[in-house]
């Protein structure tokens, strides 16, 4: 693990983006690279006078003196716990469409968003900012969720990285494994099996067992602490997710996307989603922007 160099950070001046912040500090320092915060300035259209047809784009306060108050702001909610390089930037322009081109001008290795609370993901990610940013990036993407977010620092000793040992789910592996890290966490994988699957090689050596210890080895190699630990489930594998985070008292849950359609299929009714809408600790989703997928907003 090299550790992710420069990381993006999209500002929106929330208290519950804290933990996203958070995490994308912890994230660069362990690389000590570099970590962009920007907020980006969305424009209002007005039409223009009668006799001129076209339309005015109109920034409300897109002045000198309101990009340095935003700044000041910007500043003040996200002031780091310890020392890393941060640059902050005031983009114009339409906020995930900015994202997007920001992480390809700054050349970013990773890119941060946070969901607000209970409703984070209904009133964010369903057709907004962070589901653009999902499908639209090329570079791999982290979308955190904080349904308790509190004023006080939260500090990760428990992160389960349930995984289906596809390549897909490698960008959240790592994720988890560099968080782990930073915080000197415990770093518990979690394989739900079907019995169909659970029943499938003769006995003890199961594809599935031989998966996860090749999971165990690498994670070993990153000088961390490792738990794995595989479930069968006849009902619902989301469900036993959320029953093992609570068990272990998990302290954040580090999903990534899968699926052939990646995060439309993730976001769209998947084992992922749905953990993400019913966990109650941290949990982010961590897509590999390898191969973006044309975006259409869901419906409002």
């Amino acid at each position: 693990m090299t550790g992710f160099h420069r990381v993006l950070f999209a500002a929106n001046l929330a208290d519950w983006s804290r933990t996203a912040f958070d995490s994308a500090c912890d994230l660069t320092r362990h690389s000590g690279g570099r970590l962009d915060v920007l907020n980006v300035i969305d424009p209002i259209q007005f039409p223009g006078p009668p006799e001129n047809l076209n339309f005015l784009s109109v920034l409300p306060g897109d002045t000198p003196e309101h990009r340095a108050q935003v700044e000041a702001q910007m500043r003040a909610v996200y002031r780091a716990e310890a020392p890393v390089n941060i640059h902050f930037h005031i983009w114009v322009g339409d906020p995930s469409e900015e994202v997007v081109r920001a992480a390809d001008d700054l050349d970013a290795d990773l890119v941060v968003l946070g969901t607000r609370g209970r409703t984070g993901v209904d009133r964010m990610v369903w057709g907004s900012v962070a589901e653009s940013v999902l499908h639209r990036s090329r570079r791999p993407v982290v979308v955190v969720r904080d349904p308790q977010p509190s004023p006080g620092r939260r500090r990760f000793r428990q992160i389960l990285h349930p995984t289906d040992f596809s390549s897909l789910s490698r960008p959240a592996l790592r994720v988890a494994i560099e968080l782990a890290h930073a915080h000197g966490a415990t770093l518990r994988l979690l394989h739900v099996e079907t019995p169909h699957e659970a029943s499938h090689g003769p006995a003890g050596t199961r594809p599935t067992s031989e998966a996860m210890d090749r999971l165990r080895h690498e994670a070993d190699a990153a000088g961390i602490e490792v738990v794995v630990e595989l479930r069968t489930t006849a009902v619902d594998p989301g469900d036993e997710i959320l029953q093992a985070s609570r068990q272990t008292d998990c302290d954040l849950i580090a999903l990534g996307s899968h699926g052939r359609t990646g995060v439309r299929r993730l976001l769209m009714g998947s084992v992922s989603e749905f953990v993400l809408r019913s966990a109650t600790c941290p949990t982010m989703i961590v897509r590999d922007g390898a191969e973006p997928h044309e975006f259409a907003a869901s419906p409002a």
